[in-house]
C-alpha cells in the first residue's frame, strides 16, 4: 500500500512537471521609454541615459511555452531581434539610422516585459505583465521567466 501512494505521488509530480501548452504574449517596451540612451557597443544594445542610441516601440506578438513549476510557471520565450536607431554623425549633420539587432545574448533593461495576451490552457494568466529588467537572452536568443501563482 505504502509503495502504491508513493508511486502515485510519483507520477503525479512527472505529470505536473511535464504538463507543457503555449501562451500568445507581446514583448514590450514600457510608453515612453524609447530613449535617448547611449549605445553600448560591445553588447550592440542601447544602455543607461544619453544621446546617440533609440528604442524603436515594441509591440511584438510571439508564442511561449509554459510550464507549471512549484509556485508557479515558467514561461519559455524566444526574441529574434531587437529594433534600434543609431545616431551617425555625418557632413550634413547628424541623422538617425535604422539598427536591427538579432536576439542572442540580448540584456534587457527595466523598461521591458511581456503581458500574457492567450492563453487557453491557464486563462488565468491573461494579461499578466512579467518585467525583463537583468534578464539576457541565451546564444538562440532564448530566455524563461517565472510566473507566480496569484
Amino acid at each position: 500500500m505504502k509503495k502504491i501512494i508513493v508511486l502515485v505521488f510519483v507520477l503525479f509530480m512527472v505529470f505536473d512537471t511535464l504538463s507543457a501548452a503555449t501562451c500568445v504574449c507581446h514583448r514590450k517596451t514600457k510608453e515612453g521609454e524609447f530613449g535617448p540612451w547611449d549605445w553600448w557597443q560591445a553588447k550592440l544594445c542601447c544602455y543607461d541615459s544619453g544621446v546617440n542610441c533609440m528604442k524603436e516601440e515594441c509591440n511584438v506578438q510571439t508564442q511561449g511555452n509554459i510550464e507549471t513549476t512549484t509556485g508557479g510557471f515558467n514561461l519559455t520565450l524566444q526574441l529574434l531581434s531587437v529594433d534600434l536607431k543609431i545616431l551617425q554623425p555625418g557632413p550634413s549633420g547628424d541623422t538617425w539610422v535604422p539598427y536591427v539587432r538579432d536576439g542572442k545574448n540580448y540584456p534587457f533593461d527595466d523598461f521591458d516585459y511581456v503581458e500574457i495576451t492567450d492563453c487557453d490552457t491557464y486563462p488565468e494568466l491573461e494579461g499578466r505583465k512579467i518585467e525583463l529588467d537583468e534578464i539576457i537572452t541565451d546564444n538562440n536568443g532564448n530566455y524563461t521567466v517565472f510566473v507566480p501563482t496569484e
